[in-house]
């Protein structure tokens, strides 16, 4: 018990002496380059409660919002319907203004109505990151079917508004089919779009094979600003090992002899749930700590030998 009361004093110190710090000198933090001012804050907000630190200034306050909405990470319905209220409770300049990443956790969000919105909310949104492994588009757009393409979407007056998405992640095969083009064309033109990351399951259907493989290619030859595409290749959903038998399936070989001809095209092995790992600590994620950047780790892990 002497342990435990010791251990709660020394937490509560740290953060009465920060605080006390931070209001002392809250003038001049203040005045300090843009980007040092925010690091103070995340450090800062590491032992205080974002709101106490915000009650310091006005200035505080509209750094602590950087911070905090900067990126949006969805893991529920819950949390999903609690950032939707947010949205409607500020300025629709504010969301497009702060907001710039959005990750979703739960397969369930991409379809649900209030996902719509908070893209239309959320214009200035840079990266975005969505499971692709249940998601179904229809309920989110209007949606049609062609032999090609198989769940075809087409953009709303809306999606015109993510023209500031550089980065894209599709991060684990559809369970409905649904070609790389027409999933890049559900969100809009994209005209800054540099960075795309699709998946597909080996041992899949043959013919799907062969439409992905050509609209990855039409994708390539679409846009020659994209830097990069990432096609993440996943075993068969139930098999026993992860990485069984991916690098002999045909459609890795399909997607090498791809890449010989752009080299833009960075071909990887997939593990379910892995691109989930580091989203779940939301007060380090406030502080400026992000997973490791899954572009860099694509090149480092791509081998084609």
């Amino acid at each position: 018990m002497a342990t435990l009361t010791i251990t709660q004093v020394r937490q509560r110190r740290p953060r009465a002496r920060t605080l006390s710090a931070i209001v002392a000198n809250s003038l001049f933090i203040s005045r300090l380059p843009t980007e040092l001012f925010l690091l103070i804050l995340e450090h800062a907000i590491l032992q205080c409660k974002p709101k106490d630190v915000a009650l310091v200034s006005q200035a505080f306050r509209r750094g602590i919002d950087v911070i905090l909405y900067r990126t949006v990470v969805i893991d529920s319905l819950k949390t999903l319907q609690l950032f939707h209220r947010t949205i409607q409770s500020k300025k629709p300049s504010f969301f497009a203004d702060h907001v710039k990443n959005i990750v979703v956790i739960d397969h369930d969000i991409a379809p649900h109505s209030y996902f719509s919105d908070i893209l239309a909310a959320c214009s200035g949104t840079r990266s975005l990151v969505i499971p692709s492994s249940s998601t179904r588009p229809g309920n989110l757009w209007a949606k049609n079917y062609t032999k090609d393409h198989g769940s075809i979407t087409r953009p709303p007056a809306t999606m015109g508004l993510l023209d500031a998405l550089t980065h894209v992640r599709f991060c684990e095969p559809a369970d409905i089919w649904c070609s790389p083009t027409a999933m890049v064309e559900a969100l809009g033109a994209l005209p800054n779009l540099s960075h795309l990351n699709f998946a597909r399951r080996i041992n899949a259907n043959q013919a799907n094979d062969k439409m992905f493989v050509r609209s990855i290619s039409d994708v390539l030859v679409s846009r020659p600003i994209l830097k990069m595409l990432v096609v993440s290749i996943f075993p068969e959903a139930f098999a026993t090992d992860n990485h069984a038998s991916i690098r002999d399936s045909e459609i890795w070989g399909q997607m090498c002899e791809l890449r010989c001809a752009d080299q833009r095209l960075v071909v990887v092995q997939g593990r379910y749930d892995e691109w989930k790992e580091g989203w779940n600590d939301p007060q380090a994620i406030r502080s400026g700590w992000y997973p490791r950047d899954f572009w860099l780790r694509s090149i480092q892990n791509a081998t084609y030998d």
